[in-house]
């Protein structure tokens, strides 16, 4: 799915705002910062109980960021492999 990853409520938690939801990120990818667009495969979880208590949990198994640069160009950084 494709989103924008935001700071959670709790501390230490990243969510992706995706679609009109929000979805948690467990154990997300290095390159999972908030502000960045992202594109994140993985596995919801929704029964699972977080201490962030926001959000669907998605345990990411790959992500792609897209930063924009100042300048108006962007570049992609990849994150993780896909199995």
């Amino acid at each position: 799915m494709r989103g924008t990853v935001a700071s959670g409520v709790e501390p230490n938690c990243l969510v992706l705002s995706a679609g009109g939801r929000e979805y948690l990120l467990l154990e997300p990818e290095p390159v999972l910062k908030p502000g960045v667009q992202a594109v994140v495969r993985g596995r919801t979880h929704p029964n699972q109980a977080t201490t962030c208590m926001q959000g669907t949990p998605l345990r990411v198994l790959d992500a792609v960021a897209r930063l924009s640069a100042a300048a108006g160009s962007a570049r992609e950084i990849t994150g993780g492999d896909w199995r």
